[in-house]
């Protein structure tokens, strides 16, 4: 049986970000093993959870969709392939906050969703990787010069701040691509 994070929040998969936010705040608060008394809370609230970590972020939430589309994720086997860190990553947070106190929880979510939400996908990251980057190249020409036969270091340090670098642009027009179709959305559905 396959996951269908969207289903368990009542949204489509063309739901904006912030729809995503405000629907995850209502049913989490609904759904906290300490508010809520149906015998298989834990369950309900680990997998509301673990559907808000997937499609909070703009670039796994494409991931899911890729492989949601592709019928590759089941319900309780995990996931798989380039999926599956994201996966057990939002499991462990959701098993970590299903134990938590709801009154600590509600804290937590209020700084999740109101102060984060906003900004948690920003360029900072991306910005440090290149950054990061740059300076692999540069150290890896200042040590190909100084040291004799330091050609091995060079290429090595060239492709490695270079990786950095692609990454990075590719992490930004990821998000850019998002936050446009984001926005499309929203002023296609006025």
């Amino acid at each position: 049986m396959k996951i269908d994070y969207y289903k368990i929040m009542g949204l489509s998969p063309s739901s904006s970000q912030e729809q995503i936010r405000n629907a995850f705040r209502d049913l989490a608060k609904k759904l906290h093993p300490d508010v809520n008394n149906s015998p298989n809370a834990n369950e309900q609230f680990r997998i509301l959870f673990e559907s808000y970590e997937i499609l909070k972020n703009p670039i796994t939430r494409q991931q899911y969709d890729e492989i949601y589309l592709s019928n590759e994720i089941r319900v309780y086997d995990g996931a798989q392939g380039k999926f599956k860190q994201e996966f057990n990553s939002a499991r462990s947070k959701s098993e970590h906050y299903e134990a938590m106190p709801y009154e600590k929880f509600i804290q937590d979510l209020k700084f999740e969703v109101e102060f984060l939400g906003k900004n948690k996908y920003s360029i900072s990251g991306i910005s440090f990787l290149s950054i990061t980057g740059i300076f692999f190249i540069i150290l890896g020409i200042v040590m190909g010069v100084q040291i004799p036969n330091g050609g091995a270091i060079l290429i090595f340090m060239v492709l490695v701040g270079g990786f950095m670098i692609y990454v990075s642009i590719d992490d930004a027009k990821k998000i850019a691509n998002n936050r446009r179709n984001e926005k499309n959305k929203t002023n296609s559905s006025k």
